[in-house]
């Protein structure tokens, strides 16, 4: 009877594990090149603007930014 638990239990831990092998296919690269078809035209434009104010807020000297901050909260 020992045996048949353990080849029940082995069973169960393969049809749990196998399935997880895969489990991470959303972070890869090529599932979004495959689907990019899927996504809205207006999602695409709302990644363009982001991506242009993003570059717009970028500092290149942080000491800068930071300096200004503290005098802007020390007034």
């Amino acid at each position: 009877m020992a045996n048949c638990q353990q080849y029940y239990f082995l069973l169960l831990s393969l049809a749990i594990f196998i399935p997880t092998l895969n489990a991470n296919s959303l972070e890869k690269d090529e599932y979004w090149q495959s689907h990019v078809y899927e996504f809205d035209s207006y999602w695409q434009e709302r990644a363009k603007a982001a991506k242009v104010d993003s570059q717009a807020a970028y500092f290149e000297d942080p000491y800068s930014v930071s300096s200004n901050f503290t005098s802007s909260v020390s007034e």
